[in-house]
């Protein structure tokens, strides 16, 4: 088995303790990690909402990508992969 592979399993092991929220895309439903926007101070904030997941299930995310989390809408800002297979979307609300 070579790396690639091993890297794979153990990010779906990983996931599976892990994910708080299901996004759906047009493609179907992801299990990630969703945070919402918050400051506590200002030292410590997340000034946008953002869902983690799967770098393999997010090839075909791109800027301005629909997904719905929690019966909410959201909108791709930007897609930044860590390089150890994940990715992270930084998202916004999509206006009703």
């Amino acid at each position: 088995m070579n790396f690639e592979d091993l890297e794979q399993r153990l990010n779906a092991r990983i996931m599976e303790k892990v994910a708080n929220a299901t996004a759906t895309f047009g493609f179907g439903d992801v299990r990630g990690i969703f945070t919402k926007d918050f400051a506590l101070n200002d030292l410590v904030q997340n000034p946008f909402p953002a869902f983690q997941m799967d770098a393999e299930l997010a090839v075909n995310v791109s800027r301005n990508v629909e997904l719905t989390i929690n019966d909410v809408a959201y909108s791709v800002t930007a897609k930044e992969p860590d390089g150890s297979g994940w990715v992270l979307l930084k998202l916004e609300l999509v206006d009703a």
